[in-house]
């Protein structure tokens, strides 16, 4: 495999992750809207509180990780092809913090999990 091939299936990889993420951000936000009566129950405010926390950090993922796709495209059109395309400081943040809302997404969605399901037992 060339270096051209290599950057390439770099490119390749970010921008799938990126599309993974967004998917699964959005699929979960659908998911839990359609189900929601289902799902709060009658749960307290604050535990709600958690899920409509975890749907902000869902979409703010959705709108980093569509950012990114941006920059990234934006880069590819503008340089030619090498591995520090994917190194620049606008792609990279842009990354951080698509990962990091959806990591904080997805810690909000167990937190009210677990919060639902122990005042449910009680």
């Amino acid at each position: 495999m060339s270096e051209n091939d290599h950057i390439s299936k770099a490119v390749d990889l970010a921008t799938e992750k990126t599309r993974q993420m967004i998917t699964l951000s959005t699929g979960i936000i659908a998911l839990t809207i359609s189900f929601k009566k289902d799902i709060l129950g009658n749960v307290p405010v604050w535990t709600a509180a958690l899920l409509l926390l975890s749907w902000l950090a869902y979409f703010a993922s959705i709108i980093c990780g569509v950012l990114l796709l941006g920059r990234i495209a934006a880069s590819l059109q503008a340089e030619q092809l090498n591995f520090n395309t994917l190194q620049r400081t606008e792609i990279i943040t842009s990354a951080r913090w698509q990962k990091t809302f959806f990591l904080m997404g997805i810690g909000l969605s167990l937190g009210f999990a677990i919060c639902a399901t122990i005042i449910s037992s009680l």
